[in-house]
């Protein structure tokens, strides 16, 4: 009598091995279970297939989580904004330049320029897509800052601009100033915003 079973085909196992590239490895994880299950049978090969795709998940993770919640990663988000804010507050003053008067909101300057950003980074850095900058017209200048690591405006965190370089600029508020009433001292040229009483 002769053998009619078909030999059993050996998956190739060291294929396994590119799953531990991310992405690739969940890709490539995919494919392995389809045809450890379908083509070889092999519940082994299927194994290691979902071990890519886990490791790739579980690396994305731990990624995520550790660039929202600890200190290098917000340090740079943080260096970021502080960089952008100084741009922006340059683009502003510019934009005063060329119309006569402060934009009413950032959405203006890309009228101009279309590769200003007005999106603050630390808030993208935390996972919090399309927030701007935080600006506000007021009176013959502006407030302009970032809502800071927790994304509430007008709280010890908040970034501002660098304004000790710059000679005449219209908005000259520090951290931890009252934003709220502000009366105009300025001369035509330069405009400082200064809070109430003094």
């Amino acid at each position: 009598m002769i053998n009619s079973t078909i030999p059993k085909i050996k998956p190739p196992y060291w294929i396994g091995f590119f799953c531990i590239v991310p992405l690739i490895g969940a890709i490539l994880g995919i494919v392995m279970i389809i045809r450890g299950m379908s083509k070889y049978k092999d519940r082994l090969f299927a194994i290691i297939g979902a071990l890519g795709i886990t490791w790739t998940i579980l690396l994305y993770s731990i990624l995520f989580y550790t660039s929202k919640n600890f200190g290098a990663f917000t340090k740079g988000w943080e260096s970021l904004s502080q960089t952008q804010l100084n741009e922006l507050m340059k683009s502003v003053e510019s934009y005063k330049l060329q119309h006569g008067k402060y934009p009413d909101n950032l959405q203006d300057l890309l009228k101009d320029d279309k590769s200003i950003v007005i999106f603050d980074a630390i808030q993208t850095g935390r996972g919090n897509r399309d927030i701007y900058y935080q600006y506000e017209k007021k009176g013959e200048g502006y407030v302009l800052f970032s809502a800071g690591l927790d994304g509430i405006p007008h709280t010890a965190d908040d970034l501002y601009p660098d304004t000790t370089n710059s000679k005449a600029l219209g908005m000259a508020v520090t951290p931890g100033t009252d934003t709220t009433s502000f009366k105009n001292t300025g001369t035509p040229s330069i405009t400082k915003l200064v809070p109430d009483g003094n």
